[in-house]
Formats: structure tokens, C-alpha cells, sequence
């Protein structure tokens, strides 16, 4: 079995033709299930995304925040007074990729959203955080950040929405005594 977090429909059916069909007819044939946990990996509270960056990060008082579609998928949290270079060097080691700091500045407050989440920069100043980490953003999200001087960070989309498929390995392991391989594909974004 397949376990990932992007799923291969996106939108809705599509006609299965071209390399939609040469992926998935190379799984029938090999009799490869497929599991795909997108937001439901994002925000599971002990082995999802975004609790594995804030244990990362060890953040401490947790709790749900990032509203999306009437639920809350991230986190919130605090952490022991760090600069935002500092803090971004320590993503950058902890995630093995390169980090955009949007900002600088003491942080005590970090919200975070796994993937492609920068428009709920605008719940982390509403909540008066210090910071918030997602994987991309978009220009304006720039000049949003630095306006409501709010630390963004942006870690990649890729890189915030491996540890979760990581975790969740470590656990398959641990609970039925099975192997599990994580395969890297860093898209750099």
C-alpha cells in the first residue's frame, strides 16, 4: 500500500487517460493500494503536519487554530522567546530546506499551517501572534506580513507536508510490527 498526503483526483473525477492511466493502471496491475489523507493529515492532533513541526519547534500550549472551510486545521502555540532569523535557521535545519523570513523580530507566538496556507496570515494577526509558518505564499502576502508585523516563514509546501506521512510510517511500525519506506520527492517548492 501507498500511503501519501496529495491524492492524485484534485477537483473532482477526470477522465483517466495519458499518464493519469499510466499511473493508475501501473497500480492495478501491481495490485498497489492507495491512501491519500490530505487535510485530515494536516490537522490530526498527535501524528499530523503541523504537530509534528510544532513538536519540531516545541512549541508548547497548543491549540487549534487556521480556519479553513469551517474547520481548524493548523496549530497555535508558544515558544521560549526567539529571534526570527533564529527561528528560521532552526527550520532550516530541522527541515533540511531553504526558508523564507518575511520580517524580523522577537517571537513568543507562532501559528502554523502546513502547505499551501499563507492567506491564513490574516487569522495569525487577527490572534495577535508574533509568526506564522506555512509552505508558500503569494507577492502580496510580502507586503501583508510586514504591514501587520507579523513574522511569516515560508518553508516550503513540500517541506511543511512530509513529516506527517513520516509519522504515521513510525507509528504503522510500532503498532503492527510492519516496514515502512518513506520515498523523497523535494519538488523545491
Amino acid at each position: 500500500m501507498m500511503f501519501v498526503h496529495h491524492g492524485m483526483l484534485w477537483g473532482g473525477l477526470k477522465p483517466i487517460r495519458g499518464n493519469f492511466y499510466k499511473k493508475i493502471s501501473t497500480m492495478m496491475r501491481e495490485n498497489l493500494g492507495l491512501y491519500s489523507a490530505h487535510l485530515p493529515l494536516d490537522m490530526h492532533p498527535i501524528l499530523g503536519n503541523n504537530k509534528v513541526l510544532a513538536d519540531q519547534l516545541e512549541l508548547y500550549e497548543l491549540e487549534p487554530f487556521g480556519e479553513y472551510g469551517g474547520q481548524k486545521i493548523g496549530l497555535k502555540g508558544r515558544l521560549d522567546p526567539i529571534s526570527a532569523e533564529g527561528l528560521g535557521a532552526k527550520l532550516e535545519d530541522k527541515l533540511g530546506s531553504p526558508i523564507k523570513v518575511i520580517g524580523s523580530g522577537e517571537i513568543q507566538t507562532l501559528g502554523i499551517v502546513s502547505g499551501g496556507a499563507a492567506d491564513i496570515l490574516s487569522q495569525a494577526t487577527e490572534a495577535s501572534l508574533d509568526a506564522y509558518l506555512t509552505g508558500e505564499g503569494a507577492n502580496h502576502h510580502y507586503h501583508e506580513s510586514i504591514e501587520s508585523e507579523c513574522v511569516l516563514f515560508l518553508a516550503g509546501h513540500y517541506a511543511t507536508e512530509t513529516g506527517g506521512v513520516k509519522s504515521v510510517g513510525k507509528h504503522l511500525e510500532g503498532q503492527f510490527g510492519i516496514k515502512t519506506e518513506f520515498l523523497d520527492y523535494p519538488t523545491g517548492m
